[in-house]
């Protein structure tokens, strides 16, 4: 089944550095977003190269403080 508009959603990312999970992550969020199947809000504790990324996709990124 497939919703009518794209699903709003919080990812949770440890570092936006190109690397890792954190690249594989880029590229599966990227993608979803760009195909409409979701509308996310990327959360991180600090910038990194990958927000420019997922803002070049206009994917939202917020730094939060760590607990």
């Amino acid at each position: 089944m497939r919703a009518d508009r794209p699903v709003k959603l919080g990812v949770f990312t440890h570092n936006l550095r190109q690397e890792g999970a954190p690249k594989t992550l880029c590229d599966l969020i990227v993608g979803l977003k760009t195909a409409g199947v979701i509308d996310p809000i990327i959360y991180a504790p600090a910038t990194g190269p990958l927000a420019l990324a997922y803002g070049e996709a206009g994917i939202d990124v917020r730094l939060v403080s760590e607990p």
